[in-house]
């Protein structure tokens, strides 16, 4: 049996990266208490700079070789090609079990992101038992150099072929968005959002990706058609004719991908109070956790997968915008959320005020979070 006695994240500076591997470390019980290294590429080297542009299963082998030859090489050389104070964490690791701590004990070491993959497998292959590292999304590399590799299906099934023991599919993408967290936002932004008339429609709007590939003008049409129009405003029949009358609320955010044109959009509708923008760049703090803490459903545009499958989590009823506009595991992805009842088109006969709908809360982070408690009781090995 091995026991886990504190947590290191490898980061990249990314924060989507860094949230999936935060979510994991929390629920195994770290809460914040864990270390999070980020790997540095400035100051480098030229060589440095070379291998950070090879292909990542490229990187890994260098350093490998680097590795054999460390006595040739001038000191701190692998931890210039690696981006990461490589030498004095390997010291760290293993003193902390040198220095009086149990046999079996180790520390857990988790990362997610491209530069992260090279450090996390030569700190793996130098410390050896003394740590376990899980390495978040496929890194295109020999999946021998880590302990646990967690990829959602979607992005393995493009392999076709025999999935090693050391491999735990999920659903989708892990996250941070844990019930806590969750709870402690709805407290935080509630007089922000408590106010606003039920049902409260989350909508967050992204933009083109290389694999979602609708252009504005798409994007907007099927906003204006499918939520602006049909959701939020309707046609109440009445004696005198027809008017129109508001009801529920939409909390609308952007990201840093979505068109001016779709924001203005969205803008000429904010003369209501009961539709709140919030736009990428704004000084004002961003409010999307609260959007989310005190959603009834959701609208999110298919190229986000993280706020899908953060929305997924909670048991929302998920509309989706876009989805026949993506391709390749994007789209399977959807496919996904759909097979499982998570998610619906959004059409211009869909209401995200009226359609309510319940499943299964997808459950990814806790689901791993099990696998590797497993293999920590099974001395490391798959269960």
């Amino acid at each position: 049996m091995l026991r886990v006695s504190r947590a290191i994240v490898l980061g990249n500076g990314a924060a989507g990266a860094e949230s999936q591997c935060v979510g994991l470390v929390r629920a195994l019980g770290f809460g914040d208490q864990y270390h999070l290294q980020r790997v540095d590429w400035s100051p480098s080297s030229l060589i440095a700079a070379t291998l950070r542009r090879l292909p990542a299963f490229a990187h890994v082998e260098a350093i490998k070789l680097g590795s054999r030859l460390e006595w040739l090489l001038p000191v701190g050389t692998l931890d210039s090609w690696t981006g990461l104070g490589l030498r004095s964490i390997v010291v760290d690791v293993k003193g902390s079990r040198e220095g009086g701590r149990p046999p079996g004990d180790v520390t857990l070491v988790v990362a997610s992101g491209r530069d992260t993959v090279a450090a996390a497998a030569a700190l793996r292959r130098q410390a050896k038992d003394r740590v376990f590292v899980v390495q978040i999304q496929h890194p295109r590399c020999d999946l021998r150099e880590f302990d646990l590799v967690v990829m959602p299906a979607h992005d393995w099934h493009v392999h076709q072929n025999a999935k090693p023991t050391n491999v735990f599919l999920t659903k989708g993408a892990l996250h941070d968005r844990d019930p806590a967290r969750v709870a402690n936002a709805r407290r935080k932004w509630a007089a922000s959002f408590a106010h606003l008339p039920r049902p409260r429609v989350l909508v967050a709007l992204g933009g083109p990706t290389r694999r979602c590939h609708y252009d504005p003008t798409i994007l907007g049409e099927e906003l204006f058609r499918c939520v602006l129009q049909t959701t939020l405003i309707s046609t109440a029949a009445a004696v005198d004719g027809s008017r129109q009358q508001r009801r529920g609320s939409l909390m609308v955010t952007t990201s840093r991908r979505t068109h001016p044109g779709v924001i203005r959009l969205v803008q000429q509708h904010t003369f209501d109070a009961s539709v709140v923008l919030w736009q990428w760049g704004s000084e004002l703090p961003n409010p999307y956790e609260g959007m989310l803490a005190w959603a009834d459903a959701a609208v999110v545009s298919a190229d986000s997968v993280t706020m899908a499958c953060e929305v997924a989590s909670l048991g929302l009823p998920l509309h989706v915008l876009g989805a026949s506009h993506t391709t390749g595991k994007l789209a399977a992805f959807h496919k996904r959320l759909h097979d499982d009842g998570v998610s619906r088109p959004l059409s211009s006969s869909s209401n995200a005020l009226e359609e309510v709908w319940k499943y299964t809360p997808w459950r990814d982070v806790q689901h791993v979070a099990k696998a590797i408690n497993d293999r920590l009781l099974n001395g490391g090995q798959p269960v």
